[in-house]
């Protein structure tokens, strides 16, 4: 899915609308602009850990290499065998 549109008119929000309104677990993350490599990594990890996402959080790296690829298999560890069967109501 992609979503297009000028700054600042909701585009973000209503994504986080969504996936509140969805009532699945899910993880939202958005960079911080001029942040390095090691520190956005290192925000991510962080923001998927206190997600509803992992069922432990303790399978979640601590620390990151700075690293997206590794950031993204992290993610995926996390990530449900099977789509979601609810609907959004």
């Amino acid at each position: 899915m992609a979503i297009r549109g000028r700054r600042q008119v909701g585009k973000s929000r209503l994504v986080q609308e969504f996936c509140d309104r969805a009532g699945v677990p899910y993880f939202f993350f958005t960079a911080t602009k001029g942040a390095s490599s090691v520190e956005a990594v290192a925000e991510f990890l962080s923001g998927l850990r206190e997600s509803a996402l992992p069922r432990d959080r303790e399978l979640v790296p601590s620390v990151g290499s700075g690293d997206w690829p590794d950031a993204f298999r992290a993610l995926a560890a996390m990530l449900p065998d099977r789509p979601s069967s609810r609907g959004v109501g």
